[in-house]
């Protein structure tokens, strides 16, 4: 994920993106209710790479449960 606007890095498991304004490094969740940066308001535009970046923490989640569920239910149906 990257465009000439936004410059996304990834360190250790948080990715964040650094403000074109201010340079200010932003968690997803700084601006997953507003698209604008909480240091300089800088209002970032709507993109897919935005959209992706707010959600990439809830897309993860999801698949940590259903992976986790799907583990469970092999383990049920081999104990049968």
């Amino acid at each position: 994920m990257s465009s000439k606007y936004i410059k996304i890095k990834n360190f250790s498991k948080n990715t964040h993106l650094h403000c074109p304004d201010c340079n200010e490094g932003l968690l997803n969740v700084d601006i997953e209710m507003f698209n604008t940066c909480p240091y300089c308001d800088y209002n970032f535009p709507e993109s897919t790479e935005m959209e992706d970046f707010i959600l990439q923490p809830i897309v993860d989640e999801w698949i940590k449960f259903t992976s986790k569920n799907a583990n469970i239910q092999k383990k049920s149906q081999l104990n049968l």
